[in-house]
């Protein structure tokens, strides 16, 4: 059962298919674990990250 459901906006789906078949498939397989688990224990979390600042 899939805790956390997710779906890709039409552009991203659109921009998922034209990459190579192998990264389709690491996408969605990771995309996949994150929906079982969204807070996976191996994963830092990252604090004060705004969007375009390093």
């Amino acid at each position: 059962m899939v805790l956390f459901p997710s779906e890709f906006s039409s552009h991203a789906a659109h921009d998922i298919k034209k990459l190579e078949n192998a990264m389709q498939i690491r996408i969605k397989s990771k995309i996949s674990e994150l929906e079982n688990d969204p807070f996976p224990k191996q994963v830092e979390r990252v604090e004060s990250y705004t969007e375009g600042h390093k």
